[in-house]
C-alpha cells in the first residue's frame, strides 16, 4: 500500500516518496519546480539507507561472524601457550634404546607448537641418532604431550672376542653392537629371550703389532657402533639356518673372520665347518651333505671342513693344512 492516512494527513511511503521527489511531473501547464536543498538532503539520504540494506543482509553477517571465529580459533592454536609441547613420553618395547638419551635428543621440540610438530621428522632423526632403534611411532596427545613409543632391531647374535667368557655384547639385525651397559641391567625376560641365540667369535689381534692393526680396526666392538653389513650378517644367518634345515648337529658358536669373510660353523666336540660368504651358502652346504663317504661331525675325529673350493670338499686336521690346500 502506497500510503495511509493517519490524523487527516496522507503519509506517504519511501518508495513513493523518493519516486515523486524524484520524477516531479510537470504539465503543459505547470511549470516544472526544482528541489529544495531539504530535498536533497532526503534523497541523499533514502539512497543511502537503500544501499546499506542491500549490503548488510543475513548471510553477510553470518559471513562476518565465521571470520571472527576462524580468527579467534587461530589465535588459540598457534599464537597461544594452550598447545605447545612440555612434556615428552617414551615408551620402549626392550632395555636396548635408552630412555633419557631419547628424551635428551627431543628437547628441541619441548616449547613448539604440538601442530607444528613433524611426526617423520621426529622418527627419522631417532632412527639417525639411535642406529639400534628399528621403529618409531609417535602419538600427539593434545594439547601438549607426545609419546614415543620405541622398538629396537632384533637382536640375532651374541658377539664376543674369542676365548673371552664374560658377558660380551649382542648383536642387532642391522649389525650393530649394542652397549655391554644394557645387556646387564636386562632384564629376566630379555635375557631369556636371548639365551638361545648363537655365539659369534671374532679373533682378537695383537694390539702391539703394526702388521695387525687393520684387522683390529676390522675387529674392533665398540658399543653404539656398525660392526658388520647388515647384507653380509643376513648371510651368515642363512648359512645357520639352511644348515639347521639338513644337518641334525646343533652349531654351538660360529667364528667370523671380518678381512677374509669367512664364518666357521662349529659343531659336535669341536669340528669347523669352514664357509666363504661371497659365494653361495646353500651351494657349498650341498656339498656337505652329498660329500662321500658320509663325513662324521659328531665325534670330534673331523678337526676343520673346508667347503670354500668349488665342487670339492677338504678334511684338515689343523687349519693351516686347509689354507695350502686352498692355494693349490
Amino acid at each position: 500500500m502506497a500510503g495511509f492516512q493517519l490524523f487527516g494527513r496522507k503519509k506517504v511511503g519511501k518508495k513513493r516518496q523518493l519516486s515523486k521527489l524524484l520524477h516531479v511531473r510537470s504539465t503543459p501547464m505547470v511549470k516544472r519546480r526544482r528541489s529544495s536543498p531539504r530535498a536533497s538532503i532526503k534523497i541523499a539520504r533514502l539512497h543511502a539507507e537503500k544501499r546499506i540494506s542491500r549490503f548488510i543482509t543475513p548471510r553477510f553477517l553470518l559471513l562476518c561472524m565465521s571470520i571472527t571465529l576462524l580468527g579467534i580459533c587461530i589465535g588459540v592454536i598457534f599464537f597461544s601457550s594452550f598447545f605447545v609441547v612440555s612434556d615428552i613420553v617414551v615408551i620402549r618395547d626392550k632395555v636396548f634404546v635408552e630412555p633419557q638419551k631419547i628424551e635428551q635428543a627431543m628437547r628441541t621440540v619441548i616449547g613448539k607448537n604440538i601442530f607444528l610438530v613433524s611426526e617423520g621428522q621426529i622418527r627419522s632423526e631417532l632412527e639417525a641418532m639411535f642406529p639400534t632403534i628399528g621403529r618409531v611411532e609417535v602419538n600427539k596427545l593434545y594439547p601438549q604431550s607426545i609419546q614415543l613409543r620405541v622398538f629396537s632391531w632384533p637382536m640375532v647374535a651374541k658377539i664376543n672376542y674369542e676365548g673371552d667368557t664374560g658377558t660380551g655384547f649382542l648383536l642387532s639385525e642391522n649389525g650393530y653392537v649394542v652397549p655391554n651397559v644394557l645387556v646387564r641391567e636386562a632384564t629376566e625376560e630379555d635375557v631369556n629371550t636371548h639365551k638361545d641365540l648363537v655365539r659369534i667369535d671374532i679373533p682378537r689381534y695383537a694390539t702391539t703389532d703394526p702388521e695387525q692393526s687393520v684387522l683390529l680396526t676390522l675387529t674392533k666392538l665398540e658399543a653404539g657402533k656398525k660392526f658388520i653389513d647388515q647384507a653380509l650378517l643376513s648371510r651368515m644367518r642363512a648359512a645357520l639356518s639352511i644348515f639347521a634345515k639338513n644337518f641334525q648337529e646343533p652349531v654351538h658358536r660360529v667364528l667370523y673372520l671380518p678381512f677374509e669373510k669367512e664364518m666357521y660353523l662349529y659343531v659336535g666336540k669341536d669340528t669347523a665347518i669352514m664357509l666363504w660368504l661371497d659365494v653361495d651358502i646353500e651351494t657349498q652346504l650341498f656339498k656337505l651333505k652329498t660329500a662321500e663317504p658320509k663325513l662324521n661331525l659328531e665325534d670330534g675325529s673331523l678337526k676343520y671342513v673346508d667347503l670354500r673350493v668349488k665342487d670339492k670338499v677338504f678334511t684338515c686336521a689343523a687349519k693351516a693344512a686347509c689354507a695350502a690346500k686352498l692355494r693349490k
